[in-house]
Parts: structure tokens; sequence; C-alpha cells
């Protein structure tokens, strides 16, 4: 008969609960890391594939699009919201809200989209959306913050997960160990 004792299981458990509340102690931080990048990646595109991509002839442009101040990151526990609201200062109701500009720009479908008046589609909330979280720019920037709370964590993101010191998240604790990030559309 083989007998076979293992020593130092209960100090390898401690040592990865402390790791565990130590990374879901900081995750509220490193989420603010990543909305501050959604914040500037989506000024990006507005400027980029909005503004810079038609230049309108009738009316004058606001900026509310761009203005970060139309841009809430509201970060609870360990969830990101991303809010992207603004007025659409339109002097005739053509527009209910913020939510029918993006789609007007998006798909190109104006009222007065006739004629000479042909204004292109702008996907840019696509754009937005793609790169971030199609690219994975995401969780390079969960990384990143995650680094810059608890560098010592050495995190970093690989394929839609987070590494943290060479242990795989997903395989150690679950998608728990990961902050949640809410977006008010889902990509098309």
């Amino acid at each position: 008969m083989l007998e076979l004792e293992v020593e130092g299981l209960e100090s390898l458990t401690n040592d990865f609960e402390q790791q565990v509340a130590k990374i879901e102690h900081i995750i509220p931080e490193a989420l603010s890391v990543v909305g501050d990048e959604l914040v500037a990646s989506l000024q990006k595109h507005v400027k980029k594939d909005v503004y810079e991509a038609y230049k309108p002839k009738v009316y004058k442009r606001s900026g509310a699009m761009v203005n970060p101040e139309n841009m809430g990151v509201y970060i609870k526990g360990n969830t990101l919201h991303f809010e992207y609201s603004f007025n659409t200062e339109s002097a005739e109701p053509y527009f209910t809200d913020s939510d029918d500009v993006i789609a007007a720009i998006q798909d190109s479908s104006y009222l007065w989209n006739v004629g000479d008046m042909n204004i292109p589609e702008r996907p840019f909330w696509d754009e937005f959306y793609m790169e971030e979280f199609g690219d994975g720019k995401v969780d390079s920037a969960l990384a990143r913050g995650i680094n810059r709370y608890a560098p010592e964590l050495k995190a970093r993101a690989t394929q839609g997960s987070i590494i943290f010191d060479g242990k795989d998240s997903n395989d150690l604790h679950g998608s728990e160990l990961r902050g949640t990030i809410v977006f008010p559309r889902e990509k098309k």
C-alpha cells in the first residue's frame, strides 16, 4: 500500500485567496483606466469618422458628440458602465435623442439625404466598438490598469482573458476576476 502525504496545501490556498482578494480590490481602479481609454477612443472616432468625413453645408456643428462631458464612465463594484448621450440641438424635431443621431450618422438615414445633400454613411460607433472590443483593446487596457495599481501581479491580456503572473485567471477563479463592461449598444 502506498501512502502519500502532501504538505503545504493550506499555505498555497491562503496565498491564492490573498491574490484573489488583491485582484478583486483593484479591479474598480483598473476599470477607471479602461473608462479613460474608452472616452479617448470614442473622441478619436467621432473626430475622424464623423467630423472629418463630412463637412455640413447647412448647419454648424456644436461639438456635443465629441465632448467628454457627454461620455459618462461610472464604476460600481467590478462593473464599468459607459454612457454616451448628447443634446441633439436640432431646431427641427428631426431626432428624438442622441441614439437617433447616432443611427442616422451610422447608416446615412437622414430625412433630407437627397440630391446634392448626399451624406455618406459614417459608422463611427461600429468602428469604435470593433476597435475596442473586437480587437481586444479593452482587455489590454484592463491589464494596464491592474498593473498601474498592482504591478506585482504582472497582468497581461491574452485572447479574451487576463493572465496574472503566468496563471490564467479563468483557470484560477472564473470570470469573476475580470471587470465587467456594460455597453449601451450591442454590435449589429
